[in-house]
């Protein structure tokens, strides 16, 4: 059995979990329960694709027997859980967390104590090699960094980009251009971890104005009129230009290929038309016939091509030949007749 890692998140709880997907919807509101302490009939569970995107897809609550694989989850998809009691003890929770002041007294412990716990959530991610106590977490994380900081290299301030981005593996793909603004890292998006890109969009899509949590990036560079820009990535841009140049080349061979069928096809039809007409011609030579076949060409009714300028020439040229030739034997044929007449009388008066 297949298992994902996704992010189960609720109003009190966030954290990474392991689930397979040929789970039932079921069994998957009994996991949650543990997770969230929202009990499976209060749930309410709403699936995000993408953690940079509003969009979101509602579990219905009849859909108790589907398997996982109906909602098309990837890895790292985020599942959020709401409770629809709210007298429940999850929303009691919630609301003494949002009345709670700075000013209220909690139990704190120092970090040096809360390391030395046999029984805290460190401990357990350590001793099972979890999160960045992964043996290969390191090695992986240099390699990311590293190609992001390769992929930034090759872009520039001022350069046009298009970015090309999907909610869903099904969803048909959204195309957007615009010009790039600021290439460095983010404090906060994620503390200065890779590189970003500030994007300014041609067309008003959003409601971002440069800035994100009151910080803005590069404010000479953006017009505050034009509230439209965007944050992504080097991959999504790396791997827009990528398809962008698959797709033209793509459509630059098949377009030559398509010119070179259509060109073949034509000779073929010409080759065929004349060779057709040819054997049509010796099985009539009459001057009617030609006359006929060289002002009609192939009848449309044959469903061919009909002829060319050039064919008809010839034809013409061989309709003349053929007539002289005609003539020729026909002269000849007089003459011999006559020359045989004459011998005939000289035999005659000779005896």
């Amino acid at each position: 059995m297949d298992y994902i890692s996704v992010f189960v998140t609720s109003d009190l709880t966030s954290s990474e979990r392991r689930i397979s997907l040929n789970w039932t919807v079921d069994h998957l509101r009994q996991r949650l329960e543990w997770i969230t302490g929202i009990p499976g009939p209060d749930q309410i569970i709403y699936i995000y694709r993408t953690g940079n995107t509003s969009e979101r897809q509602k579990i219905a609550e009849t859909d108790t027997h589907n398997t996982l694989t109906t909602y098309s989850i990837v890895p790292h998809t985020r599942i959020h859980v709401d409770s629809k009691d709210t007298n429940s003890v999850v929303n009691d929770l919630e609301k003494d967390f949002q009345n709670n002041s700075d000013s209220t007294e909690h139990y704190r412990i120092t970090e040096e104590k809360y390391r030395k716990l046999d029984n805290s959530v460190l401990r357990w991610k350590q001793n099972n090699n979890l999160g960045e106590y992964d043996r290969n977490y390191a090695l992986k994380r240099d390699k990311y960094l590293q190609e992001n900081a390769e992929l930034s290299k090759q872009f520039h301030v001022g350069q046009g980009c298009s970015v090309l981005t999907s909610s869903t593996d099904t969803s048909p793909i959204s195309e957007k251009r615009g010009v790039i603004r600021f290439i460095g890292k983010v404090e906060e998006i994620d503390e200065g971890f890779c590189e970003w890109i500030g994007i300014e969009l041609d067309n008003k899509l959003g409601k971002n104005d440069g800035s994100i949590r009151g910080s803005r990036f590069l404010l000479s560079m953006f017009d505050l009129n034009n509230i439209y820009e965007s944050f992504t990535q080097e991959f999504d841009i790396f791997k827009s230009l990528r398809l962008v140049v698959i797709i033209g080349g793509y459509i630059f061979f098949r377009q030559r290929y398509l010119a070179f069928m259509k060109q073949y096809q034509v000779k073929k039809k010409l080759e065929e038309d004349r060779n057709n007409k040819s054997n049509e011609l010796i099985e009539r030579p009459g001057e009617g016939h030609l006359d006929e076949a060289v002002s009609s060409g192939i009848s449309a009714s044959d469903g061919r091509w009909g002829w060319g300028k050039r064919t008809r020439n010839k034809v013409k040229s061989q309709q003349k030949l053929l007539q002289s030739q005609l003539e020729y034997a026909a002269t000849k044929s007089t003459n011999d007749a006559t020359s045989d007449s004459d011998d005939e009388i000289n035999e005659l008066l000779e005896e």
